[in-house]
Parts: C-alpha cells; structure tokens; sequence
C-alpha cells in the first residue's frame, strides 16, 4: 500500500474513498494507497497509525522504497452515497485528540460554511462526553453520524479531506514530538462552546481550586494517592474528570482559579480556563523537550508552570525503552509541598 504525499493542506474533495476506524487516513477504495497531507520523514517518524498497530511499513531491500500494510485487514461494512466527514476515526477514545484534534476543525468547517445539511460525519465508537461535545458545538446542525467499530471501514462516494487542528508524527528517537495546531480553530471551539447558551446556565459550583486525580496504562504517577492526599491539604478538590458530563467539565474548569494535574488527555479542559489561571503540570523527566502546553497555555493567556520528575523510582518502574516520554515516574512529597507552596 502505498503513501500519497499530498502538499495541499485541504480542505478538498476525495471521490471513491475508503474510512477505516482506528486509521487516521483517507485511503482510496481499493485500500491500495492513502492520502497523507501533513509533512513527514519516513527515516526520523512513524505515523500515528504505525504506533497503534493499525499499519506496518515494509522497506524493500535495495530500493528502499516503504510501503505499508494493515496488521489486521478492515471489515468493508456499507457504502454510503453523499459527503463523508472523517472524524477522529484514529484516536476516538481519546479525549485530547477529539477536543483538540478534531473538533476545533469541525468548528472551522461549520464556521466557513463546509458542512452541507446532508454531510454525514464518520467517527468511531464515542463517549458520552464527546457526544455531548459534538452536539454543542452543532446545535443546529442535525448531521448524520456513523459510529464504526474498530477496523470496520466504509466505502465513500466522497470524503472531505483537510488538516487536523493539531498533529504530531512519533520520532523513531522516541524523544517527545513536537506538537503543530492551528491557534484559530482552537479559539473558534472555546467561543463557539463558551457561548453556547445551554452551556452559560450551568451551575458553577464549587471548584476553586482542583488537582486531578489520573491513573492510565501509561504516564502514571507511582505515589498518585499520596500526591492527591497532599493537594487535598492544601484544600484542592480532587477531581477525575471523566467521572463527569463534558459540560460539567466545561463549567469545572472555566470556573477554577487554579489547575494541578499528571500529563493527560485531561488536559484538553484547558480550552475552557479563564485568562491568569494558574496551571501545574506535572512530568515524567523524559518530556522535556516538549513545548505543546506552554504554547497552547500562552494562546489562551494561561500561568502554566511546568514540573519534572524522575523516572527512577523506588517503586522500581521501569522506562519504557520504544517510547520513553511515556514512562510512569515519581512525584516526591517534599518537592509537591514545595511546589504547592510556592503557587
């Protein structure tokens, strides 16, 4: 299968196509290539979905020509007549990657007036959260939407094409990507959310100052829960935000003066932080070549600091050799107090 190197950022009009759930390309319909628009070294990256598992690459001997093929072939389940709008069919569970990624894009698209009343949106399987997300940020926008299991794949008579919001290629040195977004459709989704008038009569509650409670498969704090009893100390409400509805989480963190938490997909609740809040972040020492957040934060007139901690731990976690900024590391009590002090 080969990559088509596309150097028009989009959006444009892709006819006889083919979306796959957990790939984050458009591929042609006889799935023998896809279109890739966004810059990339083969010899220094690896595309997202070679992280994921959903393509590997073949080098031939003495050419040194790469192609690609699926690790698991996709299920053809329809064909669908009319526009298709691919959605985070990649990351779908991913909270990060649908707020930041894919929606602020949506938003351009429904801004500049790219979604016809008869578009159909094809996606993966959806959390609650960002189901509400999406139909916000719609409103009036009653658009079909497909919701595809994992290397299910439907053929398209056209596909909208066009850059993401954000994206980043995993480097082969495993060292952090350096993160690419685009400032004005991340500030059109704040507004386009903010403004919406369901999402002003939500009760405000009580959530001055919030650290986040956060344990995944990867970036975990070894001693989270007696990191979380320190905040609490320090009166922080411990929270997990996805125990909670995404306009609870909307008001939460618009509503909060200050902002302490582990790396996470979490953190695409930034979006909605007023001007001067305060935010910590807290990570594993192997991501300190990554400026994302401190990028993201000065866009919306944010006070981020950002805090480095040990891989090397004596709860003997292990770095992890393929991609190392995802390592778990330990958050020492005297440097936590320190820091929280300090705020």
């Amino acid at each position: 299968m080969r990559c088509l190197q596309i150097k028009n950022s989009g959006p444009f009009i892709v006819d006889d196509a083919c979306l796959v759930s957990g790939s984050s390309f458009v591929y042609d319909a006889a799935l023998s290539s896809f279109y890739n628009i966004y810059p990339f070294d083969p010899n220094t990256e690896y595309f997202d979905d070679e992280i994921s598992r959903t393509l590997r690459r073949n080098v031939q001997l003495g050419t040194g020509r790469i192609d690609f093929e699926f690790c698991s072939p996709p299920k053809i389940i329809a064909h669908i007549q009319g526009l298709c709008i691919p959605l985070c069919l990649l990351h779908t569970s991913n909270y990060f990657h649908f707020l930041i990624q894919a929606l602020p894009t949506l938003a351009m698209m429904k801004s500049s007036g790219l979604l016809p009343s008869d578009a159909i949106i094809v996606t993966g399987p959806l959390k609650s959260s960002m189901r509400s997300a999406l139909e916000i940020l719609l409103e009036d926008k009653s658009l079909q939407t497909i919701e595809l299991k994992k290397m299910n794949a439907v053929k398209c008579e056209k596909v909208l094409l066009t850059q993401e919001s954000y994206f980043a290629h995993e480097l082969q040195s495993g060292l952090p990507p350096t993160g690419h977004y685009i400032p004005n459709n991340i500030l059109l989704l704040r507004s386009l959310l903010l403004n919406n008038q369901d999402c002003k009569r939500l009760p405000r509650g009580n959530f001055n100052k919030i650290f986040v409670y956060r344990k995944s498969l990867w970036r975990n704090i070894v001693n989270i829960d007696e990191i979380a009893d320190i905040a609490r100390d320090f009166k922080f409400t411990i929270i997990q935000p996805e125990n909670f509805s995404f306009e609870e989480q909307m008001a939460i963190f618009s509503n909060s003066s200050t902002i302490v938490g582990p790396t996470g997909a979490w953190m695409a609740n930034l979006i909605f932080a007023e001007r001067d809040t305060r935010v910590m972040i807290l990570y594993p020492d192997t991501m300190q070549t990554n400026d994302f957040w401190s990028e993201f934060a000065s866009l919306l007139n944010l006070r981020l600091r950002n805090h480095y901690f040990s891989t090397k731990v004596p709860q003997n976690t292990a770095i992890r050799d393929f991609q190392p900024m995802h390592s778990d590391f330990y958050v020492s009590a005297d440097s936590f107090v320190n820091m929280l002090t300090a705020a």
